[in-house]
């Protein structure tokens, strides 16, 4: 291709070839020490008086594992290169080319991640959340993949519960640490699930295990006269019915915005 242009490529002297590689692999080795250092110093100071679901949210934030894997595929790259290399074989021009791209990235994603972590990363936090509640929503109105196979429904029903509960924490632990812009931000995420969700609930079949199941007490007057005579005699009560919870989920949300607004409501008023 580039012989068809009349363009030579570079030619580069082994030494060079070396050095390059070898800083590639170092500056590798020591962006991942950083990042660590830096997850640790935030951990330490803020993060130990978080409760669990919060800590795991932003040890484990998607961004910052995906930068790991990608600094430690750098490293792994460079240092085979090296090891290829010694044993006398030839790096390509293309490879160096795709090792220096990897590189700029990994700085520039260093960058704004570091600036993250030290904010907290609180939008990304009530982003990842939010988004994984919608997958687990939108996954539990997909017909053919959970026909016969209602444990599916539940797993996802658990998903949102574990991310709603995940949303509740961090909303506790952020009250004296973030910002009113912060926590109106988690009011627009938590709105958006209750505008996303209507649509998606009508996709679900009401006899779903996405929704939760719940206890509901007879009352006397309806109940069948044996059932009745049983109970008396037996002195207890009425054994309750088990039924869908048809609107747990609107529920958990709209409890979620209550304690957004009284979070609210704590903040100083500010006139513009």
């Amino acid at each position: 291709f580039f012989k068809l242009f009349g363009i030579s490529l570079p030619a580069f002297d082994k030494q060079t070839i070396d050095s390059f590689l070898t800083t590639v692999a170092s500056v590798s080795g020591v962006f991942l020490a950083l990042y660590f250092a830096s997850i640790s110093s935030v951990a330490g100071n803020l993060l130990m008086s978080a409760p669990d679901k919060v800590r795991k949210l932003f040890l484990e934030e998607k961004e910052g594992s995906q930068y790991i894997r990608t600094l430690v595929l750098t490293g792994v790259i460079s240092t085979f290169y090296l090891v290829f290399k010694s044993m006398g074989y030839e790096v390509s021009f293309y490879s160096l080319v795709f090792l220096l791209l990897l590189t700029i990235y990994n700085i520039g994603v260093f960058k704004r991640l570091g600036m993250q972590l030290f904010s907290l990363r609180t939008s990304e936090g009530a982003a990842t959340i939010t988004g994984e509640i919608s997958k687990s929503i939108k996954r539990a109105t997909i017909p053919w993949k959970n026909n016969g196979k209602p444990f599916i429904q539940n797993h996802f029903s658990t998903r949102a519960t574990f991310y709603l509960e995940t949303f509740d924490q961090l909303i506790g632990f952020g009250q004296k640490l973030f910002s009113i812009e912060q926590m109106r931000q988690f009011v627009r995420y938590a709105g958006g699930l209750l505008a996303f969700y209507p649509e998606q609930k009508r996709k679900i079949s009401t006899a779903s295990l996405w929704f939760k199941s719940r206890r509901q007490h007879k009352k006397w007057i309806l109940t069948d006269s044996m059932e009745i005579t049983l109970a008396l005699n037996s002195g207890t009560g009425l054994s309750p019915t088990e039924i869908r919870d048809h609107v747990w989920f609107e529920r958990e949300v709209n409890r979620i915005i209550k304690n957004l607004q009284n979070t609210l409501s704590q903040f100083p008023l500010t006139y513009s």
